[in-house]
């Protein structure tokens, strides 16, 4: 059975474009095919397909949140009401995407028993940030027409930072566990990321490349998210600053 569904192809494959004319594009430089990847593999977990697809909106509405941010004004004063409302549509279409697809997630990783400790995440502190994030975001006050309000409300997501723990070695049960995952998304995607889509290879694969994390400590600091944010927050900040003392 399971390798019958590790080659049914998915109903949301699309076939991959390819220069015939010189080699393919690198899978890690392929936004596209990054985004497929990820909906696949939330399939894959056991995440609703209705729920998985939401990548598609999540990648859109970043993209114009960051569009909008871009042209917003850093002088350190009150946004105007009409750029106000435009950032805080955009959050919004951010959240409703965001985060069902982490609650979704993260109920799938504990059905899995995928330890999420391998790569020196601690599972319970994650869920944490997910509800603390959730709750900031329904409470509203980060509407407020201050720039300091979407500041704060920042200053929730980088509370995320302090979800890295040791990490623990690796198992091969742990590789098998993520191994009868990957497995069951399509097979040229497995092939394309790992080079192959044997069983027995693939969790071979997957033990030496969280043992080698492990080993070369590359988990210390696994969510690399959070500190794009407090980079960014803390520009933001000098420069609220800077505006507000002129």
């Amino acid at each position: 059975m399971s390798s019958q569904i590790a080659s049914t192809p998915s109903p949301d494959q699309t076939p991959e474009r390819t220069d015939r004319t010189g080699p393919e594009t690198h899978w890690s430089e392929d936004a596209d095919f990054q985004w497929r990847a990820a909906t696949e593999l939330l399939i894959a977990l056991g995440v609703p397909r209705s729920t998985a697809r939401l990548t598609r909106d999540l990648r859109t509405s970043i993209a114009h949140l960051e569009e909008v941010d871009a042209r917003l004004p850093r002088d350190g004063k009150p946004l105007p009401e009409a750029d106000r409302l435009t950032r805080n549509n955009a959050v919004d279409d951010v959240a409703r995407a965001i985060l069902p697809l982490a609650h979704a997630t993260l109920e799938r990783i504990r059905a899995q028993e995928l330890r999420t400790e391998v790569v020196g995440v601690d599972y319970d502190a994650l869920c944490d940030a997910v509800e603390q994030l959730e709750a900031t975001y329904r409470a509203g006050w980060w509407r407020a027409a201050e720039r300091e309000g979407a500041d704060f409300f920042l200053r929730e997501v980088e509370a995320l930072d302090r979800l890295n723990v040791p990490p623990i070695r690796a198992t091969w049960r742990d590789a098998g566990r993520i191994v009868s995952v990957l497995r069951k998304m399509p097979d040229s995607t497995l092939r394309r990321v790992a080079r192959t889509s044997n069983p027995m290879a693939l969790r071979l694969k997957v033990l030496f490349g969280l043992q080698a994390g492990y080993r070369d400590g590359l988990f210390d600091k696994t969510i690399s998210i959070p500190r794009l944010i407090h980079t960014r927050t803390s520009e933001y900040r000098s420069e609220y600053r800077a505006g507000s003392a002129a």
